[in-house]
């Protein structure tokens, strides 16, 4: 086998382990199943861990094939109606990781970070606006300088 096939097979490997090669259609189907699992509508965070159990391609593939995740659960038929996402600055979303690490006195996991914002601490309204522009949440904490 040459150097070329190798390389084709092993890019086709790292591409099946996030499922990037599922159409809209499939991945609807993912976003559909999981409603049905959870019993109600899949969050940014649900979507997040159904992908480590490989339940579902991973958040990465769904904002780069519907652009938002509400796009996605639109298309899927779990919401009414496509709604305009607030967009957060980068310093916006910076300062709420902050916040948080001063209300918790240690760099803020998803789980903290979204609790605090059901009690309305923080600012952002949902974890997904932190994955739209840093693509994880290590990126986060480094961006806020806690990592």
């Amino acid at each position: 086998m040459g150097a070329l096939s190798a390389s084709v097979i092993g890019s086709n490997r790292r591409k099946t382990s996030r499922q990037v090669g599922l159409t809209k259609k499939e991945l609807v189907g993912q976003l559909q199943k999981l409603k049905e699992k959870i019993k109600r509508i899949p969050t940014v965070k649900d979507l997040i861990e159904a992908s480590a159990q490989k339940e579902t391609a991973s958040y990465t593939v769904f904002r780069e094939r519907f652009k938002t995740w509400n796009n996605a659960l639109w298309e899927a038929g779990l919401t009414d109606k496509k709604v305009e996402i607030q967009r957060y600055t980068e310093m916006e979303l910076v300062a709420d990781v902050k916040k948080a690490n001063s209300i918790l006195g240690h760099a803020p996991t998803t789980g903290d970070m979204d609790r605090l914002r059901k009690k309305g601490k923080l600012k952002v309204g949902s974890l997904g606006s932190f994955y739209w522009r840093f693509k994880n949440w290590k990126n986060v904490l480094k961006a806020a300088g806690l990592k």
